[in-house]
């Protein structure tokens, strides 16, 4: 990399270490808001970089690996992600009149970051991809497994079967880092199905092993094995789709929740085990949110939406270690600064979050999510008919998920629907017109009758009359999405791990391997990533549009428009016309800016 590459990144990253000397407001009309000339000179001196950057890509595309490229892309879309919230920052501090020092140290840190990482990649040229996703170590997994042939000579057979249990092994620590944070069932099928892989790969070694091995038991072993792991794949996607659905029905709650708590000022020195609790299902929330999109991110073979969840993955890790103690900061220094500070990192970490859940509905399948979300709602119904059999008492906390998970189901279908339209795409339609409207009902009933200190059962029969027209009605849908539907459950079986002594070793260390996985998981920030090699095509592209910049002006001005929410609705109704003006001259600057890191509209 050359030298003046290295110092337009200092040049913008030391003009980045002045930003908290740029000011907002002012005592009269008379002066100027010197954060737009500060931005300006931030614009200038990125956009320079970025033009450098594509001239160097130009002259080495030949050396630079398709890793590199793909997290140059990543980097770049942070790069946009960060400015625009940096602008939202400045919008704040204007309307309330204080600079949010933390936020802005908060959000240029995140840039430098970036910075950072586009040095790494044109000094490197060449990532590695060091963390492959389960669904590459399974077909890896099954490959080996299928090459094992006693017949081609038993010390072949031991190597192949040394390398097959070394990739099995890999396949069932991502398993299981899986099952940390799936569901229980789940988490107990998981791990039960990577138990019968294990022992049956042991089963193989032994019969291998033998001085004599058997050909016939040897192949139906390779078969079994097959069989296994194909049948522990079904358990983890069917985990993974209900761990979707779960997160997505209460995509913002955990930490709505856990702001209003140290928001309210009842709670300013309110109980430290609540507060933790709140904290704890957070955490787990983001996991889990994490997980599924990285799942998603292996599943995905479209490079622009695998891009785009990423980055919202990225922006969701960079707020890990911020977000909590900018919340936690609140409780012990309520004042305005603090405040604003948690509020503008709570609307950053909603934004990413609503959009990660976009784009992953453009990858799941239809039918499978259709499917589980129906087994979901039988799983409830059931309990209620129970209940309701039994007189037990019975509140609208039992009917909520029902209406959740259905409205999470309606809000991927239109999205799938409208990206690839079925054949009997009217049929689909009329279905999901039905379903939504059954399930508004059930959202009026439960709230009516399920909210009375005494409720009757009556009441209750009422409710679960209109759980099952919905349940009904989803199977309907589910037929009219087409694939083989059987009337069975694809539930995670309910089961208990057993374990025999000589495995419970092995199985243990898979489980701390799995825990490792988990914890240092990482999509840009903290350690190397995987990432889809992109098509030459594409790298070519998109490398063009960083250039030629005029040619996307129109849609990023549209794109631009929409991103910030412009609308005069949204805008406080004390907002100065200083204000107003700020937002003109910041967000024309960032156009500029923008359309120069435009990528793939």
């Amino acid at each position: 990399m050359d030298n003046e590459l290295l110092r337009k990144i200092f040049l913008c990253k030391e003009h980045l270490s002045s930003l908290n000397g740029a000011k907002v407001t002012a005592s009269n009309s008379d002066k100027q808001f010197n954060v737009v000339p500060w931005f300006q000179d931030l614009c200038d001196k990125i956009a320079s970089l970025l033009l450098q950057i594509t001239e160097n890509v130009r002259k080495i595309s030949t050396s630079l690996g398709g890793q590199a490229k793909e997290k140059m892309l990543l980097y770049l879309l942070q790069l946009n992600t960060a400015l625009s919230v940096l602008i939202r920052i400045f919008l704040s501090e204007s309307e309330h009149n204080i600079i949010i020092t933390a936020a802005r140290y908060c959000i240029s840190k995140q840039i430098c970051l970036c910075l950072d990482g586009l040095e790494e990649v044109l000094v490197n040229m060449q990532m590695d991809d060091d963390t492959e996703g389960f669904v590459k170590y399974m077909d890896a997994a099954l490959e080996r497994v299928t090459e094992i042939d006693v017949e081609k000579g038993r010390q072949i057979a031991l190597n192949v079967c040394g390398e097959a249990r070394r990739a099995i092994e890999e396949v069932l620590c991502h398993g299981m880092s899986i099952a940390q944070v799936a569901l229980n069932d789940d988490c107990n099928s998981i791990k039960g199905g990577s138990k019968e892989v294990l022992s049956n790969m042991e089963s193989l070694t032994q019969q291998i092993n033998k001085d004599e091995p058997n050909v016939s038991m040897c192949n139906l072993f390779v078969d079994s094995c097959c069989d296994k792991l194909c049948a522990l794949e079904r358990k983890v996607n069917v985990a993974v789709l209900k761990l979707s659905l779960k997160v997505f029905s209460e995509c913002t709650k955990p930490l709505e929740d856990l702001y209003d708590f140290c928001a309210m000022d009842d709670n300013l020195n309110g109980c430290e085990e609540d507060f933790d609790n709140l904290v704890a299902d957070f955490d787990l929330h983001v996991d889990r949110m994490i997980q599924v999109g990285l799942f998603a991110v292996s599943c995905s073979t479209d490079t622009n939406c695998t891009l785009r969840m990423r980055s919202c993955l990225a922006s969701l890790e960079a707020l890990e270690g911020d977000l909590v103690p900018a919340l936690t900061t609140i409780r012990s220094d309520p004042n305005k600064h603090n405040r604003l500070f948690a509020n503008t990192l709570k609307n950053y970490w909603i934004k990413q979050a609503l959009t990660l859940k976009k784009y992953i509905y453009c990858i799941i399948d239809p039918f499978a999510f259709c499917q589980v979300t129906y087994e979901v709602i039988r799983e409830i119904n059931e309990e209620l008919e129970e209940k309701f059999k039994s007189s037990s008492p019975v509140d609208k906390d039992l009917v909520k998920p029902i209406t959740l998970q259905t409205k999470i189901l309606f809000e991927m279908l239109v999205v799938s629907v409208k990206d690839s339209p079925p054949e009997n795409q009217e049929t689909v339609k009329k279905y999901l017109t039905d379903v939504i409207n059954v399930t508004v009902e059930i959202d009026a009933a439960a709230d009516k009758l399920l909210s009375e200190k005494e409720i009757c059962k009556e009441n209750v029969f009422r409710v679960f009359k209109r759980c099952k027209i919905q349940e009904n009605l989803l199977k309907k849908l589910l037929c009219s999405l087409g694939g083989n539907f059987a009337d069975k459950s694809v539930i995670n079986e309910k089961c208990e791990m057993r374990v025999a002594d000589s495995e419970t070793a092995a199985m243990e260390a898979l489980m701390c391997k799995a825990k490792q996985i988990l914890k240092d998981r990482s999509v840009l920030y903290r350690t190397p990533n995987k990432s889809r090699i992109v098509n030459k095509n594409e790298d070519e592209n998109t490398y063009n549009a960083i250039g030629a910049s005029a040619q996307h002006a129109v849609h990023a001005l549209a794109s631009l428009e929409r991103n910030f929410d412009r609308s005069a609705d949204h805008r406080h109704p004390r907002q100065s016309d200083n204000a107003l003006d700020i937002t003109d001259e910041l967000n024309y600057h960032y156009f500029i800016l923008y359309t120069l890191i435009y990528i793939k509209k």
